[in-house]
């Protein structure tokens, strides 16, 4: 039997479904503005204004704490810094035994284990600690912290079409964006983006994503802070997109 947040997703991935098909399928006649006279370009840009109102996600330099949960219930928590100016981004992950630290700078990837800046093949495996890895985590947090400012600048096209939905009782705008391996900035990218924007705020809902190497997502968003100027989700909760199944959840704070 399907719990209560299943059924729910469920529901999302069959409205989603219909999003992906409505926008491949130009014959079903979709609207490249919405109700209001919105095109998919105004919404993006009513979107950017609400989550960063003072335009400075390319000066942003803060720091936040992540707190997983994960379906299993093992926990994670990480301090992460970005300095979006600097292009750099630094993750401390904090366990009883050990402290793990990853990161960017200057275009080259660091990361150490209890001080020691050069761990072993095999923790480097094991600890997700390989330059390719780094990178695609860095990706991630950036979505975690500024989404709809990472994504515009991702290399991949928003589409024009534009869907009316409702999602998680809240009614939405659903922008679509195509990303491919050859257009997007990183493979993190490279993938079918649908991002939830509330009709009235303009906030980001939620996003459904399909890769070709990782598990199809959807993320809902619930609250949110406010660090260096940007409206940050404060919690996120993830369900697999195969099955609606719990995958994870976030919760980001001040440190």
């Amino acid at each position: 039997m399907k719990t209560p947040s299943q059924t729910r997703c469920h529901r999302w991935i069959l409205t989603v479904a219909a999003v992906w098909i409505l926008s491949s399928v130009t014959a079903f006649g979709q609207t490249e503005t919405s109700e209001s006279g919105l095109s998919a370009q105004d919404i993006l840009q009513r979107a950017l204004d609400y989550h960063d109102p003072l335009n400075k996600w390319s000066e942003y330099q803060g720091t936040i704490r992540l707190i997983t949960t994960f379906g299993g219930g093992d926990q994670g928590d990480e301090i992460i810094e970005i300095r979006n100016e600097d292009f750099y981004y630094k993750s401390t992950r904090r366990r009883p035994s050990e402290i793990v630290v990853m990161g960017v700078n200057a275009g080259a990837c660091f990361r150490s284990i209890n001080g020691d800046p050069f761990p072993s093949d095999e923790d480097i495996i094991s600890k997700s600690l390989s330059d390719e890895q780094i990178y695609r985590t860095y990706q991630h947090h950036l979505s975690h912290i500024g989404l709809i400012m990472t994504i515009s600048k991702a290399g991949i096209p928003l589409e024009p079409e534009v869907v009316e939905m409702d999602f998680n009782g809240h009614p939405v705008y659903a922008l679509h964006f195509a990303g491919d391996q050859e257009s997007a900035i990183h493979s993190h990218w490279a993938a079918d983006w649908i991002i939830f924007i509330d009709r009235e705020t303009f906030s980001v809902r939620g996003y459904h994503a399909k890769w070709s190497d990782w598990p199809e997502l959807i993320s809902e968003t619930i609250g949110e802070i406010v660090v260096e100027g940007i409206r940050i989700p404060s919690t996120k909760v993830y369900y697999y997109g195969s099955d609606g199944s719990h995958a994870y959840t976030d919760i980001i704070t001040r440190p």
